[in-house]
């Protein structure tokens, strides 16, 4: 099982934020790895695809997209908002991290943990749905 979906393909690299994701990408070119990048759609996230379609020109700028907004009235939609708010607390609990341990960090611990497959499992139908609509946009 990859992150939130049974039969995707598809996984995550963590990323410490917006600006560092030039760096990754550089990397995934030059391993030839069939990659998409999902910015926030944040003043940040907008910022960051835009220089990143800059520095990489239209060809793999194809494969930036940013987060859709949650609704028309919406000015911004970042990664947190497809998590139910439940399983942060789930993911932390589980990981034994301390409650108040921001999301970048916590997002990382379960890439990396042992149990990630056993603490996915345990996520809210709510949050898989969430990650399963915005996966359409990169598969």
């Amino acid at each position: 099982m990859t992150l939130f979906s049974d039969n995707s393909k598809i996984d995550f690299l963590p990323s410490v934020n917006a600006e560092s994701i030039k760096f990754y990408i550089s990397l995934m070119i030059a391993w030839g790895v069939d990659y998409r990048i999902i910015y926030d759609n944040d003043i940040d996230g907008r910022q960051a695809k835009k220089e990143a379609e800059g520095y990489f020109g239209d060809k793999e700028s194809e494969k930036f997209v940013l987060l859709p907004l949650k609704s028309s009235r919406s000015k911004k939609t970042i990664l947190q908002d497809l998590f139910e708010g439940k399983d942060l607390l789930l993911i932390r609990t589980e990981l034994q991290i301390l409650g108040h341990t921001s999301f970048e960090k916590t997002i990382a611990e379960l890439f990396f943990s042992k149990d990630k497959e056993r603490i996915l499992g345990l996520i809210s139908v709510g949050t898989k749905n969430n990650f399963k609509k915005t996966l359409t946009l990169v598969e």
